[in-house]
């Protein structure tokens, strides 16, 4: 299966608690999914440098839209951003299906989600 990274623009920030949010993002061309499936998020600065991080689908397929659940890990490089400090209409990279994995199919969502990563599907770059 060919990888292919895609530009999301971010729609709209959730809170579910003090440190976790829904983020919902469109990605034009992004094929559907199974909530559960990993995506990597790069974020790129504006010396050049880039860190990658994964996170899994939280809702089914809508068309291009996407949805994540990220937590803020306080000494993260992208969870923090992502979670608090990404404007709204700035976009990101994205890179779908890494490993595999669902938390639900055609006849609904599962009682248990499962996942395996692919190797390297989070990785920082210098």
């Amino acid at each position: 299966m060919v990888v292919v990274r895609r530009r999301a623009r971010l729609l709209e920030r959730r809170p579910q608690n003090a440190t976790a949010r829904t983020l919902a993002l469109t990605v034009p061309g992004r094929p559907g999914h199974l909530p559960g499936q990993p995506v990597d998020v790069r974020l790129t600065a504006d010396d050049g440098y880039q860190a990658v991080c994964g996170y899994s689908l939280a809702a089914p397929a809508d068309g291009h839209r996407i949805e994540l659940g990220v937590q803020a890990v306080p000494d993260g490089e992208v969870s923090p951003y992502l979670a608090d400090a990404l404007p709204v209409g700035v976009e990101v990279e994205v890179r779908g299906r890494s490993g595999t994995g669902s938390c639900g199919g055609p006849g609904g969502p599962n009682r248990y989600c499962w996942s395996r990563a692919a190797p390297g599907s989070s990785r920082w770059r210098r």
